[in-house]
């Protein structure tokens, strides 16, 4: 879907080769996009994404449906949730097969993760080989301006499932680096990081990963990639939790990537 899996793959190859690296200490995640939904399309995808990556990569860890929708499909079209079935019923062969590690999904809604519950519910199977893999993951815009009723509920729909929840945006693309959001006492979130020691970035990283279980922070240098590693070991109390909640009831709930609430 992002049009980099060649080039990731030849990279790999090399270093492996050069024995900078070997495959097992690598976490490799590709997506199926809307256009591949469905499962001819989708058992296409996937046989693309493991050719493209080469012989040296082998198979990949993580594989997500990137979006619950179909493209050049209206969003009520019911088609959608066929095709999403299809789609999964297809990543769940190449899991079972050992070609990817493990499956997942991306930008699901509560009332996307729920049809799992469905099916799981429907089908009837008494072999192991055949009961329903439930999604591992689920992959989404996760950061403090969108920390509602809608988010929280959504977290704990996919923890009852034992699915994990991996936050992206956590910057809100960025925009919120700045610190200038600002929450309870009128406090900005520049000045309550500053008040904890810390930066703006391993604040809301640090947030995410309380409030989800995984965050995929962007970095554009080794500097700024340490920082957001360092994340790791700052301390947030409750009632730190609770004033970077409330920067949605002061600043506004907002989401700053595509919303997938209304595809069917």
């Amino acid at each position: 879907i992002f049009q980099n899996e060649r080039e990731i793959g030849q990279a790999i190859s090399q270093m492996i080769q050069s024995g900078i690296v070997c495959r097992k200490k690598l976490f490799i995640t590709s997506k199926i996009g809307p256009k591949s939904q469905g499962y001819e399309k989708a058992c296409e995808s996937i046989k693309n994404s493991l050719d493209r990556f080469g012989s040296d990569v082998g198979y990949i860890d993580l594989m997500l449906i990137h979006w619950p929708g179909s493209q050049g499909m209206k969003p009520e079209d019911p088609q959608h949730k066929i095709n999403r079935a299809g789609t999964w019923r297809a990543m769940e062969e190449a899991y079972k097969a050992g070609s990817i590690r493990a499956i997942g999904v991306s930008n699901y809604t509560v009332k996307h993760i729920q049809e799992f519950t469905t099916m799981m519910h429907e089908n009837k199977c008494t072999d192991p080989d055949d009961v329903l893999t439930m999604p591992m993951i689920n992959q989404f815009e996760l950061h403090p301006l969108l920390w509602n009723d809608t988010t929280q509920k959504l977290i704990e729909t996919c923890h009852n499932l034992d699915c994990r929840v991996a936050g992206y945006s956590c910057f809100g693309s960025g925009l919120l680096i700045d610190g200038s959001a600002i929450g309870n006492n009128g406090l900005t979130l520049a000045d309550f990081s500053t008040k904890i020691g810390a930066t703006v970035s391993q604040v809301l990283i640090k947030w995410a990963i309380t409030r989800g279980d995984i965050v995929m922070p962007k970095a554009r240098s080794e500097a700024h990639l340490l920082e957001n590693l360092n994340a790791a070991y700052l301390e947030l109390s409750d009632e730190d939790l609770k004033w970077i909640d409330s920067l949605a009831q002061i600043s506004g709930i907002k989401r700053f990537c595509w919303d997938p609430t209304n595809v069917c």
